[in-house]
């Protein structure tokens, strides 16, 4: 680790990954191969002299090879920096950025400093990179004291919402004298009908008219959380570091699915389904698919957990057909305008959690960061504050044959809970 430290700059932690904004031609491809010292020499001399700096280099990994114990691991270096009082900048891939960062909002809820993921379509190193600028608007974004919370810097010096950016467009087909090929699109990241926050313009940071209006009934929530929240700090360390149960299965609803595929999963000792649903959520009644309702009733009365998200990026999942009503009736949890990386993060979340469906489907409602529009939640069944704060207590204190999961947590990662002195 390098680290620079003068008191009166920022503090400022880079946890490099890989991805292809470190990734380099080799004669098997490209592949990750720029190192975090690498970074701040060449690209980034300025920021050693104006900042406190510290970087940490996990691994160099292509984005596909992340997976649960990669962003598990990111989430505990993340936490170590945060305890040191450094605002951290993940700097990884993009092809599995919207779980990553849906991994972080939901495995580190109410943060006081902002989280940020960076990441390009094009290397460091290319000529007329994105890199460069989604870099700089991160270690903008960093440096802000108003900015709690979990931020994508991406599509040249965008920032976005990280519960709400999701990659939709990567490459695209381009001609030259020998043929077709494809070339990475840079705006290749979107957040729907939730605004992007800002972007940095001319070395500056801007809002956009709506993002600046969502950020500010965004950071006055993350405040009053962060006070009500204390008792939980207090008890138990800041950030928190919460479980999530690894085994949570996927399935895609395609038109030759078998609703025996559900039960197999469940018997296979997975506690939580998410269902991948066409359209805004049905769940089909034909002949071939019928049996799958009364499979969900069936292992949701079992004590399991159904999710059904939507396979359109950008979709919202509603209750206006009879075939999205059915699945609901049975007990399966709808997810909204949540998109599917989102809903499997949380589903992972809610399942290390909860003890009952109900709880269950409280957490997976709980607004954390803007990742569900609330207004879309029937009232009765939106998730307060209040609640979610019992659920965390009690499970944060929960006992069992090896004491309570903070006892377990300690021998893990034993920094995560140290009181300052």
């Amino acid at each position: 680790m390098d680290v620079t430290s003068e008191k009166e700059k920022s503090k400022i932690a880079y946890v490099i990954c890989g991805g292809t904004i470190f990734s380099e031609w080799t004669p098997e491809g490209r592949r990750p191969v720029t190192s975090g010292e690498e970074l701040l020499q060449k690209y980034l001399p300025r920021l050693s002299r104006e900042a406190d700096v510290a970087t940490k280099e996990i691994w160099r990994l292509d984005s596909t090879n992340m997976h649960y114990p990669e962003y598990k691991k990111v989430a505990e270096e993340i936490c170590r920096f945060v305890k040191d009082g450094y605002a951290p900048v993940d700097a990884q891939g993009t092809d599995s950025m919207a779980y990553g960062a849906a991994f972080i909002v939901s495995r580190i809820p109410f943060k006081r400093v902002p989280f940020v993921i960076a990441g390009s379509m094009h290397s460091i190193g290319e000529e007329d990179s994105d890199a460069l600028p989604n870099l700089e608007a991160a270690t903008m974004v960093a440096m802000r004291k108003d900015f709690p919370g979990t931020y994508v810097c991406v599509n040249e010096g965008e920032i976005h919402r990280a519960a709400r950016s999701v990659k939709v467009k990567p490459n695209e087909p381009r001609e030259t004298k020998e043929g077709v090929s494809t070339v990475p699109v840079k705006k290749s990241f979107s957040s729907g009908h939730y605004p992007v926050i800002g972007r940095i313009a001319g070395g500056e940071f801007e809002y956009t008219s709506d993002g600046e209006r969502a950020q500010k009934r965004f950071a006055e929530r993350q405040e009053r959380r962060l006070d009500y929240f204390r008792p939980l700090f207090d008890e138990f360390g800041e950030p928190l570091f919460l479980p999530h149960y690894e085994n949570v299965v996927v399935i895609d609803l395609h038109p030759n699915f078998q609703p025996e595929i559900l039960d197999a999963a469940f018997k296979d000792k997975y506690r939580a389904v998410l269902l991948m649903a066409p359209g805004t959520g049905g769940i089909s009644d034909s002949p071939r698919h019928m049996a799958l309702v009364p499979k969900i009733e069936r292992w949701v009365k079992d004590g399991r957990y159904v999710v059904i998200a939507p396979k359109i990026t950008h979709a919202i999942i509603d209750q206006e057909y009879e075939v999205n009503r059915k699945s609901v009736e049975a007990g399966a949890v709808i997810t909204y305008d949540m998109h599917a990386d989102f809903a499997l993060a949380k589903a992972e979340l809610a399942a290390g959690l909860a003890q009952t469906p109900a709880e269950f489907k409280k957490i997976l409602y709980f607004n954390f960061e803007d990742e569900i529009d609330e207004r879309l939640i029937p009232e009765s069944e939106r998730t307060s504050d209040e609640e979610i704060r019992a659920i965390l207590k009690k499970v944060l204190g929960r006992k069992n044959g090896n004491g309570t999961f903070l006892d377990r947590l300690r021998n893990i990662v034993p920094w995560a809970w140290q009181k300052e002195p």
